[in-house]
């Protein structure tokens, strides 16, 4: 069964391997790309909280360094979404 959803390849640490895979499983998902989809969704949400929050343009969001965010949450122990998002039971965004 194909898709005409654009496909694009990417190589990670072996650490940044296993933490996806550890997302797969625990949130049982089927597949390793939809886990990868899902981790992508949750970052682009986090972003945009994080833009609202320091009260960033839709445009300056698009640039924000992962060192500047991690510095803005590294005394957070979570970055709050609600379960529902996570859940492999709604349809992706992406869809």
């Amino acid at each position: 069964m194909g898709t005409d959803k654009p496909r694009f390849s990417i190589t990670v640490s072996d650490e940044l391997f296993q933490d996806i895979e550890d997302f797969r499983f625990e949130n049982r998902y089927q597949s390793r790309s939809e886990a990868t989809v899902k981790l992508i969704e949750l970052g682009m949400i986090a972003l945009k909280r994080y833009s609202r929050e320091a009260n960033m343009s839709e445009k300056e969001y698009m640039r924000i360094t992962a060192a500047e965010f991690e510095e803005r949450y590294k005394d957070s122990p979570t970055i709050e979404i609600p379960v529902e998002i996570i859940s492999n039971d709604l349809p992706s965004t992406s869809e």
